[in-house]
């Protein structure tokens, strides 16, 4: 069996990072009898300061379907990572990010000054070259960006995108000639997931929630802007790690001024096998994000059989016509507060006859994506 050597900055057990982490346990999972896979993470979960207390260190796990070795900080150097590669006789690397210094830049110099065996490479941006995304400390990546095309760091690299979106979006930054494979992000596996969503729901009052990292690209700002000029009694609930203490202090000085109709929380981070039973009690998911090459948390509100109200930065398109809610572009907050309140004035039999058809199609998109096959025809096609 072929052997994947996986580097990304945080796995399971950990959830606070989100969507990275479950597009790689989605893989593992889904891929287990295909291909053996060993990953290379960090030692504790996004934002904590401690490693993980059910996990051995500096040593090899069996994780779920997966081996996993959890490096302390310490112990991410250039020298460690190329001790761990040689250590393995894996057939295919695997990184999950651009711009991590630890789990893409050192194992890319490592193959580049022959410090570990070369193979072939896929990278997966995870949606780190969306425009909004790159507007995020611009001047920064822009630098890396030209040095390391200067250095060849990514010469002979294979790329992976999600969606036509983000393959649009990576050869943006590198040219049409690269080599990439489209493999959308495989979802989770919903074959015994029922439409059970029952709550209340009286014109007039209006649950939302808002879940993920608490960072300036997934736009909570713009999210409590939309919310403020509601009418009828308004409960806002967010869910997420703050990553960013900055930003979150920009969002409290929102959250202290709202009208007294709208009660807004925070609820704190939220284990991703709670998501779509949590998105039963709430109406809808509210989530104007700056650029998502997937957004596995927009699929979780629709087989909780939430309506998702999102930003136009994401490969979701169609929402209206199906039912299941709508995509609006960030320039039009407007739209965005006037599609809410629609909501909000919805009676109970409206309100259900769109949560049942955002289920739906939820359930409908997994079964028709083709994500499984796809990916096994990435890897297959690179390991031939």
């Amino acid at each position: 069996m072929k052997k994947i050597l996986i580097f990304t900055g945080y796995y399971l057990p950990g959830y606070k990072a989100g969507g990275p982490i479950r597009s790689i346990a989605n893989m593992v999972e889904e891929l287990r009898n295909d291909y053996e896979f060993y990953i290379i993470t960090s030692d504790r979960d996004l934002c904590d300061k401690t490693s993980y207390n059910n996990v051995n260190m500096e040593t090899w796990n069996k994780i779920e379907n997966a081996y996993t070795y959890y490096l302390t900080p310490e112990n991410q150097s250039l020298e460690k990572i190329a001790q761990l590669m040689n250590s393995i006789d894996y057939n295919l690397l695997y990184l999950n990010s651009c711009f991590s210094l630890k789990f893409t830049i050192y194992p890319l110099l490592c193959i580049k000054f022959k410090l570990a065996k070369s193979v072939p490479v896929i990278i997966a941006p995870r949606g780190e070259f969306s425009k909004g995304a790159l507007q995020i400390k611009k001047y920064k990546k822009k630098i890396f960006l030209a040095v390391s095309k200067i250095l060849g760091l990514y010469k002979n690299c294979i790329w992976q995108a999600t969606s036509i979106t983000e393959k649009q979006d990576i050869k943006r930054i590198f040219g049409e000639n690269i080599k990439l494979f489209l493999a959308p992000n495989i979802s989770y596996n919903n074959k015994n997931l029922i439409y059970s969503k029952c709550i209340e729901k009286e014109k007039g009052n209006l649950r939302i929630i808002f879940v993920s990292r608490i960072t300036r690209k997934k736009n909570l700002i713009m999210a409590l802007k939309i919310i403020r000029n509601l009418t009828g009694n308004i409960s806002f609930d967010i869910f997420g790690p703050i990553e960013d203490e900055l930003y979150w202090n920009e969002c409290q000085k929102l959250i202290n001024i709202m009208p007294n109709n709208i009660k807004v929380n925070y609820c704190g981070a939220v284990k991703h096998d709670k998501i779509i039973s949590l998105m039963n009690n709430y109406h809808i998911f509210l989530f104007p994000t700056l650029g998502e090459n997937f957004g596995h948390v927009i699929i979780e509100a629709l087989l909780g059989g939430c309506p998702v109200i999102i930003s136009d930065r994401t490969p979701w398109r169609k929402l209206h016509e199906n039912g299941a809610g709508y995509e609006i572009s960030l320039d039009r907050i407007d739209l965005f507060t006037n599609t809410i309140q629609k909501f909000v004035d919805m009676d109970e039999n409206e309100y259900n006859n769109y949560s049942r058809r955002a289920y739906e199609y939820g359930r409908k998109i997994i079964e028709e994506t083709r994500a499984v096959q796809q990916h096994k025809l990435m890897f297959d096609s690179v390991l031939k």
